[in-house]
């Protein structure tokens, strides 16, 4: 898939009220953020938030194949890991497609539960 249409689709589920997924409060139970691996000018995109009243995927299990995920290397300044899972063999950064959570987690969102 070209970068630009791997961009527009997660600039798009962002839009639709999405946040990464690696930024869930709960992250710390399923990754590590390797801090000395991020660009110094982006460790932001590594912020973990709050559930609040309009997080979404409240309640929902934290998804490795969303795309809202992050890759391993994102924003790596030495070509070394910025996340790394805790579950062995778990793939993170694919980003293809909207994983099968994103999509109960969408219909969810929007009340489109059929």
């Amino acid at each position: 898939m070209h970068f630009l249409e791997k961009l527009l689709k997660e600039e798009n589920t962002c839009v639709a009220g999405f946040w990464h997924e690696q930024s869930r409060p709960d992250r710390d139970d399923y990754l590590t953020i390797r801090h000395e691996n991020i660009q110094e000018d982006r460790h932001h995109n590594f912020n973990k938030y709050e559930w609040s009243s309009k997080a979404y995927n409240q309640g929902y299990p934290y998804d490795y194949k969303s795309l809202m995920h992050y890759g391993a290397k994102a924003f790596s300044k030495n070509g070394e890991p910025t996340l790394v899972p805790k579950q062995t063999n778990a793939v993170i950064g694919l980003r293809e497609k909207l994983s099968e959570q994103d999509i109960v987690e969408v219909r969810h969102l929007y009340k489109c539960e059929n």
